[in-house]
């Protein structure tokens, strides 16, 4: 694929990879979609207006923003991390030693405490280990959380720091963790040149994280008299990637640049080679930070709108602000032809 993979057998270290990418290719149709949610929106009740992150409520001990995590490690005491990495306020979470053991082929039994693949992928223990833990992530020095972990205080942030529309916690955006498979992506279009707005869906590891994520967008919009027509199974993220021409009212769309390779270890940015969103594709684990944000919407048709000033009435998203690969599900490969030998009737 051109990216360079390393084994789960200790742990691992990657140093970061200056290069260019391209070997697939993913694109999607955004036709009967909303541009600004990704969503399709259906007649229905009311949506009730609540701020508030109405969520999970499950206590896990905090993450400093200089630990390691280690799966398989017998000691709590978490492995020493360079100063580089302790400058940022990121958490670190590293492949560790892994048994030979596969998972989450589907039949292990579904336990809220363990991650299930949707397609019925097998992973080594250390990666699915890893999965719990960035799925669980409660990191307040960074404002890292997984989607059931987001504190029950936040809310949209103060007008006066143009923070509004994002949901916030102490002040500063949440960043959010979704962390599932991909069911499909909508980067480019049919000739590849970058979509004014991208998209990626993703099946959650955890079916809490559905639960949690469908939540968020039914009880943070407001006095809208359309809802969400939510896919089973299914959280979508979205992004703006146009910018506005020089003395001009058009806009021109950019290539989203943050995607990583993060199956050897997830922290800041600078320790992981960069990827691109060719590299991105069809039943791939993935970890895609988001932001949560909202969009003024028009009350009686749950479109967006783009003059009004005023929050009337809008509707909610998740943000794309970075997409991790965690390991890459080698479905891009060719399917076989028919045989020049096949032993077909001559008519």
């Amino acid at each position: 694929m051109g990216t360079e993979k390393k084994a789960a057998s200790g742990t691992a270290r990657v140093t970061p990879i200056s290069r260019t990418v391209t070997t697939r290719s993913s694109s999607a149709s955004s036709t009967g979609r909303d541009n600004e949610s990704g969503n399709t929106v259906s007649t229905s009740a009311a949506a009730t207006d609540n701020t508030g992150a109405d969520l999970s409520s499950q206590s896990v001990s905090g993450l400093s923003s200089t630990s390691t995590l280690d799966s398989s490690a017998s000691s709590p005491t978490p492995p020493t991390v360079p100063a580089a990495q302790q400058a940022a306020a990121v958490p670190v979470v590293v492949a560790s030693q892994g048994r030979a053991i596969t998972v989450a082929n589907g039949k292990r039994s579904p336990s809220p405490d363990w991650p299930i693949s949707p397609f019925g992928l097998k992973y080594a223990d250390d990666l699915m280990e890893r999965v719990r833990l960035l799925t669980h992530m409660e990191d307040r020095s960074s404002n890292h959380y997984g989607l059931t972990k987001i504190p029950r205080g936040s809310n949209w942030g103060p007008r006066d720091e143009s923070l509004d529309d994002v949901l916030c916690y102490d002040g500063r955006p949440v960043i959010t963790f979704l962390v599932g498979e991909v069911e499909s992506v909508s980067f480019t279009n049919e000739i590849g040149d970058p979509l004014k707005f991208i998209r990626i869906a993703v099946k959650p590891m955890y079916h809490a994280d559905v639960v949690a994520a469908h939540r968020m967008l039914r009880q943070h919009c407001h006095n809208i008299h359309r809802s969400e027509e939510l896919q089973i199974g299914i959280v979508e993220a979205g992004r703006r990637q146009s910018r506005r021409t020089r003395n001009s009212r058009n806009t021109t769309a950019y290539e989203f640049k943050y995607v990583y390779d993060a199956s050897a270890r997830y922290g800041p940015k600078a320790t992981m080679p960069q990827l691109t969103v060719r590299d991105i594709g069809y039943r791939d684990l993935v970890l895609v930070e988001c932001k949560f944000v909202r969009f003024r919407a028009d009350s009686d048709t749950g479109k967006a709108t783009y003059f009004a000033s005023e929050w009337t009435s809008w509707r909610a998203r998740f943000d794309i602000a970075s997409i991790c690969r965690l390991q890459e599900s080698g479905d891009d490969l060719e399917s076989e032809g028919p045989s020049d030998n096949d032993d077909i009737p001559i008519v």
